[in-house]
């Protein structure tokens, strides 16, 4: 069993990437990816398939079904960095009615190896900014509408 912390967990942002057929590690293999700096958090994400039920008069117990899967939308929120060229791709991908590749990069590298991750595409729904009290930063706030599964990408072991 793996058990790590939060801190060290990366975003990062790629391109334009097609999400209507099932994703894997190989759909991001040529993305350049854009680290999303400042990150404070990522929120839930996950997949939760939709309940579609079942009842006949015959029968006292009514049935279960799994309709749609939907993956969710997730809530990122960053200390604002003007000039983080990861959060100005934020605002562009805002703009555009496309999905982009994300990249989330999990702290739990063996030593010497590398970190597992979640790939998957998502429209950015918003992004906006929080101007609270005078002794806090100002915020970044994402929502990324995840429009393909999840690929999950396993810790690997220094060679």
């Amino acid at each position: 069993m793996t058990i790590f912390a939060a801190a060290g967990a990366k975003l990062y942002i790629g391109s334009v990437i097609e999400t209507d057929a099932l994703l894997t590690e190989a759909s991001f293999t040529d993305e350049v990816w854009v680290e999303v700096k400042e990150l404070k958090g990522l929120g839930t994400f996950g997949s939760s398939p939709a309940e579609i039920d079942r009842t006949v008069l015959s029968s006292p117990v009514m049935q279960r079904m799994k309709g749609l899967t939907d993956n969710g939308t997730f809530e990122t929120v960053c200390n604002l960095d003007t000039s983080d060229p990861g959060q100005l791709a934020l605002y562009a991908a805002l703009q555009a009615d496309t999905d982009y590749a994300f990249r989330i990069l999990f702290p739990d590298a063996p030593t010497g190896g590398t970190g597992s991750e979640r790939l998957f595409g998502a429209t950015v729904g918003a992004v906006t900014e929080t101007v609270d009290e005078v002794n806090n930063l100002t915020l970044l706030n994402g929502s990324l509408w995840v429009n393909s599964n999840f690929v999950r990408v396993a810790a690997v072991e220094a060679v």
